[in-house]
């Protein structure tokens, strides 16, 4: 389990878009804690839960791909 809670994650994942320029409907997330990926989401950012599984991993990515 993580010791960051949500509001510090969602506080951090904002200050990051913001310093990048990025809006997070326009980003997406990957991570293996569950809970990153809930605080991801619930800010608007598509996610993907990374299992090791280098095809899903793949397909997900595609269509971001050139």
């Amino acid at each position: 389990s993580s010791d960051v809670c949500s509001s510090d994650l969602e506080e951090f994942y904002l200050h990051i878009m913001k310093e990048e320029g990025f809006k997070p409907e326009d980003s997406f997330f990957t991570d293996d804690f569950t809970v990153n990926l809930q605080t991801a989401s619930r800010l608007g950012m598509t996610t993907f839960h990374y299992t090791c599984n280098d095809e899903e991993f793949r397909a997900f990515l595609a269509p971001y791909l050139l």
